[in-house]
C-alpha cells in the first residue's frame, strides 16, 4: 500500500504480531497484544474492568518496561555499531516503536526518556533518571500543550516518578531478603505515585494491587520479552508459508499462553477479593503496619 517505509514497516509488524495472536484463545490473543505493544482494543470489558479493580491496568499500557524490552531485543545488534552509529539506530528504534504503538502518551514518555539517556551515553554523559523524567516532560508538553489533559501520562509520569524517588527509599527502609523486598519496594513505590490520580479520577486505589503486582509483573514481564520475538517470527511464518505452519506457531507460543493466562487469571482473582470501601483503607493500613513491623524487625535484628 501506500505509505512512508516507517509506517508501512511498523503496520506490517503489527500485522504479523496479530497472526500470532490469533493462534490464542480471543481474549488471550487480546491480552496479549495488550501486553505487548499496549493495543487493548479487543479486550472485552470485564478484562478492564477486571485489571483496573485489581490495580494491574498499567500492563496493558506501553510503559519503559516496553521501551527497555525492545532494546533489550535489538541491543546485541546495536551494540556491535559505533557509537555514533549506535545512537542512530538507537534513536530509530525508538521512533519505529512509537510509531507501532501509535504514539501513547505513556510510550512517548518512556521512549523520550530513553531517547535522551541515549544521547548522554553517546556524548559521554551520565542523564540520571529524574532529570531525564524532568526533560522528557517538559519536552513533550511544549511540543503538545495539550498532553497537560491526558490521565496516561499522568499516570506513566507519577509511576516513574515513584520508581525514581520511591522505591530507592524504600529499599533502604526494608530489610530482608532481596528476592521480597526489591519487587515490594518497586512495586509499593510505583503505586504511591500513581495514588493521587487513582484517587483524583477513578475514586479508587486498590490495596490488593500489592499483591497482584507481585504476582503478575514478572510473568507479564517474560511475556512482554519473550512473547515479541516469538510472535513475530510466528507470524512471518504464516503470512508466508499459511495455515500449514500454525500448529508449529501454536507450540513455540504455548509458554506465552501459559504466562497471559496467569496474569489475567491474577487480575481476575485480584479483582474477586479486591476490598471496597473502609475495608480497602483498612488493608491499606495493615499493609503500612507491616511494612514498620518489618523495619523495626529488622533494625532489632541488626
Amino acid at each position: 500500500g501506500n505509505g512512508s517505509v516507517l509506517y508501512l514497516s511498523a503496520n506490517n509488524i503489527r500485522k504479523s504480531l496479530q497472526e500470532s495472536a490469533d493462534v490464542l484463545s480471543r481474549d488471550e490473543g487480546a491480552l496479549f497484544m495488550g501486553l505487548i505493544i499496549g493495543d487493548d482494543r479487543q479486550q472485552p470489558a470485564t478484562m478492564i474492568t477486571a485489571f483496573r479493580n485489581s490495580g494491574l491496568s498499567h500492563l496493558t499500557a506501553v510503559s519503559g518496561q516496553n521501551v527497555a524490552f525492545v532494546l533489550t531485543v535489538f541491543g546485541s545488534y546495536i551494540n556491535r555499531a559505533r557509537t555514533w552509529w549506535r545512537l542512530g539506530l538507537t534513536l530509530f528504534l525508538l521512533g519505529w516503536f512509537v510509531v507501532m504503538t501509535r504514539a501513547e502518551p505513556s510510550v512517548l514518555r518512556a521512549s523520550m526518556m530513553a531517547a535522551m539517556s541515549a544521547i548522554a551515553f553517546a556524548r559521554g554523559r551520565d542523564l540520571p533518571a529524574r532529570k531525564a523524567l524532568l526533560y522528557s516532560v517538559g519536552v513533550l508538553l511544549a511540543v503538545d500543550p495539550l498532553l497537560v489533559f491526558s490521565i496516561g501520562m499522568w499516570m506513566s509520569s507519577l509511576a516513574t516518578g515513584g520508581l525514581i524517588f520511591v522505591t530507592p527509599w524504600l529499599k533502604k527502609l526494608l530489610h530482608g531478603p532481596q528476592w521480597f523486598t526489591a519487587p515490594l519496594s518497586t512495586t509499593l513505590g510505583a503505586q504511591l505515585g500513581v495514588m493521587p490520580v487513582s484517587l483524583f479520577i477513578f475514586s479508587s486505589a486498590p490495596a490488593i494491587s500489592l499483591v497482584t503486582n507481585l504476582l503478575a509483573v514478572p510473568v507479564a514481564g517474560f511475556v512482554m520479552l519473550v512473547g515479541m520475538p516469538v510472535a513475530f517470527i510466528c507470524g512471518l511464518l504464516i503470512s508466508i508459508f499459511g495455515p500449514a505452519v500454525s500448529p508449529l506457531c501454536e507450540l513455540a507460543m504455548l509458554p506465552v499462553r501459559f504466562g497471559t493466562r496467569w496474569v489475567w487469571w491474577v487480575a481476575a482473582v485480584g479483582e474477586r477479593i479486591s476490598p471496597q470501601g473502609m475495608a480497602n483503607v483498612l488493608l491499606w493500613a495493615v499493609w503500612a503496619a507491616f511494612l514498620v513491623a518489618l523495619h523495626r524487625s529488622a533494625r532489632m535484628h541488626t
